[in-house]
């Protein structure tokens, strides 16, 4: 992991690999440096324009290392999880409907669980 210019990214320590544990897994872990932090401090007003400004400079960035990848769209090459809950990255031609999909598909999730009937 490389840091953006704004950005301090926490340094990977380690990884490994999970065993299947019942309908779990198998799966992996990472173990990143410790970066102290005030807590909830993002959720601060006066950090939340800093945070995103520090973001969008972090993608900036990374433009042209992945302008070949992305070719000015939204997604990502594989899939991942957020939890349980898998992220598709499809290709978009706007972050407005990779977005939009990302958080139907968490709503769709959420309102599939008996607990929300």
């Amino acid at each position: 992991a490389r840091s953006s210019p704004s950005v301090r990214v926490p340094k990977p320590l380690d990884i490994g690999v999970l065993p299947r544990v019942g309908d779990f897994g198998p799966g992996s872990f990472l173990v990143m440096e410790w970066i102290d932090a005030i807590p909830f401090g993002v959720l601060r007003s006066e950090n939340q324009q800093k945070l995103g400004n520090m973001v969008a400079e972090m993608h900036a960035c990374s433009d042209t290392v992945f302008a070949n990848v992305h070719m000015g769209r939204f997604g990502f090459p594989l899939n991942n999880w957020l939890s349980l809950t898998a992220q598709i990255n499809d290709w978009k031609e706007s972050w407005a409907d990779f977005f939009s999909l990302r958080l139907q598909r968490q709503v769709d999730r959420a309102y599939s669980c008996p607990c929300y009937r």
